[in-house]
């Protein structure tokens, strides 16, 4: 076999080199040009790059990119654009909603939770409904956001539809559910030994819930309590507690303070302790904290 002269080999070398010299600066221009900037987002279509990790989950600079882009045309549109925050609250912002899609759709496959193209076609068609009419909604999506209506259903309507679901499931999953409810059969147990049912309830209850960390509600007519907690008083006496009671938010213990009659109604007032379920935010926050997440965009 004759050897290649040596004038080839140098022009190949050449060639390399140049070819190589492109695709690195191709590389730092998507990561250094500004988000909104067109030739950012045209190489990211071309190079598959990172612009997170979450655990071994890749979400690409053309994603991120391509979020950024809806984020600066919804503000264009906007009454008022100078309330734009900070780019890196933008960013970070853009990233966590991201990530949070990645670990939904993660749990989701765990759990065998999903989203049948029927479901999110209802959606989508009430969607448009509700925004005049399928073609006006396509409109307002180009207009605002530059998506195409596929754009929207995989970047709005499934991941919505997938959270609820995984909501639902795990407001059931007796398992996820055993911490909470054991923290309050610890309660009643507390209360039960003659323990103040104030002072449990200021141990238990969360300060940034809807009682915050007292227990008192006041007085309630039957009819304004949840149906689990009316069916638990309901032939309760001043100075009685009731076991733990589960509805959809949690795990509650309630106990009559007073009981009176008006116009042939019982009004109630109750103490309240509260253990409210774990749902999809606690564990993405959970999850969140456990994962390996990896960012190359500046949010900070």
């Amino acid at each position: 076999m004759p050897p290649i002269p040596e004038r080839r080999t140098g022009i190949q070398k050449i060639i390399l080199s140049i070819f190589l010299c492109v695709c690195i600066g191709s590389v730092i221009a998507v990561y250094a040009l500004p988000p909104n900037h067109p030739a950012a987002l045209a190489l990211a279509r071309v190079l598959p790059l990172p612009a997170a990790f979450v655990g071994r989950d890749m979400i690409s600079m053309r994603e991120y990119l391509e979020e950024r882009r809806a984020f600066a045309t919804s503000v264009r549109s906007a009454s008022n654009p100078s309330l734009t925050p900070d780019a890196h609250e933008i960013n970070r912002a853009i990233l966590e909603s991201m990530t949070n899609r990645v670990l939904v759709r993660r749990m989701a496959a765990e759990l065998n939770v999903s989203v049948p193209a029927s479901a999110i076609e209802k959606d989508w068609q009430t969607a448009a409904a509700q925004a005049g009419g399928e073609i006006k909604f396509i409109a307002r999506l180009h207009d605002t956001l530059g998506w195409t209506p596929e754009q929207f259903r995989h970047r709005v309507i499934e991941p919505v539809a997938l959270a609820d679901r995984l909501n639902e499931r795990m407001r059931i999953d007796q398992d996820l559910q055993a911490q909470v409810k054991g923290k309050a059969e610890e309660a009643l147990r507390r209360v039960q030994a003659g323990e103040s049912f104030e002072t449990v309830a200021e141990a238990v209850n969360d300060p940034r819930g809807a009682l915050g960390s007292g227990s008192d509600i006041g007085e309630r007519g039957l009819a304004e309590l949840p149906l689990e907690w009316a069916e638990a008083v309901r032939t309760l006496s001043p100075g009685d507690t009731t076991m733990i009671v589960e509805d959809a938010a949690g795990y509650v213990i309630l106990r009559v303070v007073d009981r009176r009659q008006e116009s042939g109604n019982a009004r109630l007032r109750l103490q309240v302790i509260l253990v409210p379920k774990l749902n999809l935010s606690d564990v993405l926050k959970d999850r969140q904290s456990k994962t390996t997440i990896r960012r190359f965009v500046r949010v900070s």
